[in-house]
């Protein structure tokens, strides 16, 4: 391992904790590890695109958790160095969600879905859900949010899974929530705006495209949903709405939909 793999290895152990975490090894040939590194590439390749239009925004190394909970997270080490980490059982459970939606609809002889849409589907919900899981945790990161949870004392890891906190500073943690909802959803949008027509897929073989871009909103959309109802954003009581370090999914969507609504009129 080089320096920055054994930090990510190190520090994703040491506050996930139960031993969970470390670095995963995507560099295999199954079926799986593909995959992943096919979605790594293609964010890593959108951040570089953010970058090239803002010199000022910091380099992340981006890499996966060995940990089969649903997570993902951001955080920075001593020298500014930025870390982004997904955790693979949020990757697998997102692409298991999907995976049954389209059998679903494939089994169903009054859906109007081809095998062709179906697999199409799949695989663009699949990709838009993992670019905002990034593209949010880099917010983090480009906002200030992982700046000042180092200089506020606190855990360097900003972890996506819902928890319920004791320590009275819920609503300033929701808030930084929706400030990198808002900034993802921004970058998602501009990324479909620009390349909704061309994409390439995360599957090759796949020819169709969005034949609109209504469409590709509402795949976005329903992704971004998924998202949420995966990482635990409505497995709350309302009476501990006040102690979640994250709103509620029905919120977060309200401030997608809005920031998207903003965007594109």
């Amino acid at each position: 391992m080089d320096k920055k793999e054994k930090y990510f290895d190190v520090r994703t152990k040491s506050e996930m904790g139960g031993g969970e975490g470390g670095l995963y090894d995507d560099s295999d040939e199954y079926e799986f590890s593909v995959l992943l590194r096919k979605l790594r590439l293609d964010s890593q390749n959108l951040i570089n695109l953010l970058r090239k239009d803002n010199e000022k925004m910091p380099e992340v190394y981006f890499r996966y958790v060995n940990s089969y909970s649903n997570n993902a997270c951001a955080f920075q080490d001593d020298y500014k160095q930025y870390y982004i980490g997904v955790n693979i059982g949020l990757v697998m459970n997102l692409k298991n969600c999907f995976d049954k939606l389209s059998l679903e609809f494939k089994a169903d002889t009054n859906s109007d879905f081809n095998s062709e849409n179906v697999d199409f589907y799949r695989n663009v919900l699949l990709l838009n859900a993992f670019r905002f899981i990034v593209l949010h945790e880099y917010s983090h990161i480009i906002m200030g949010h992982s700046d000042l949870r180092v200089h506020d004392g606190g855990p360097h890891l900003m972890l996506e899974a819902n928890n319920i906190t004791k320590t009275g500073n819920s609503m300033k943690l929701q808030t930084i929530e929706m400030d990198a909802d808002c900034s993802a959803t921004n970058f998602c949008i501009r990324e479909l705006l620009i390349n909704y027509k061309s994409q390439e897929f995360i599957n090759p073989n796949i020819k169709r495209k969005f034949g609109s871009f209504n469409e590709a909103i509402f795949c976005y959309m329903s992704a971004v949903y998924m998202v949420f109802k995966i990482l635990g954003s409505d497995n709350y009581a309302n009476e501990n709405f006040g102690e979640s370090d994250h709103p509620h999914s029905f919120i977060r969507l309200q401030i997608v939909y809005s920031t998207l609504y903003t965007k594109i009129g």
